[in-house]
């Protein structure tokens, strides 16, 4: 993991699209989130194992496919909450038909439990960021 200014950073590069994929962790508490979790939910389950560190949120910029697919599968692997922008809840319904269109197999859509709002505070242990509404990509689309 890279640090950059008391977090630990894991660029976690899966699935067909070669999405990043983030984990997230204060480098005091360990405490981490997962950001944006698209493919391959056993390899990046085992990276958080390896280093070591407690994932307490899995966080989404988007819902395209290729950053929600593993979404609810590590949801459950972890036994955490989600959160995305509500302007994402779209592209989560449309999960399955995606990866179908792509010929990938069906995924699933995650509960959300938390919706993500500009401005709004983004904890990860002891550190403390910023959810930034950037509509664009998506209309929910959100820069952390």
């Amino acid at each position: 993991m890279q640090e950059y200014d008391g977090l630990l950073v894991e660029t976690i590069t899966n699935g067909p699209f070669a999405e990043n994929c983030f984990l997230v962790a204060d480098a005091a508490t360990k405490q981490a989130i997962l950001v944006d979790p698209g493919d391959e939910e056993e390899r990046i389950a085992a990276v958080v194992e390896r280093v070591g560190v407690q994932v307490v949120e899995i966080v989404n910029t988007h819902g395209h496919i290729d950053h929600a697919g593993a979404v609810a599968a590590l949801k459950k692997m972890l036994g955490v909450p989600f959160a995305i922008h509500p302007g994402e809840r779209a592209w989560l319904d449309h999960l399955a038909a995606s990866a179908v269109a792509f010929g990938l197999p069906s995924r699933p859509t995650p509960e959300v439990d938390r919706d993500l709002a500009h401005g709004q505070p983004l904890k990860v242990g002891d550190v403390t960021g910023k959810v930034l509404h950037t509509p664009g990509h998506t209309e929910g689309g959100c820069c952390l």
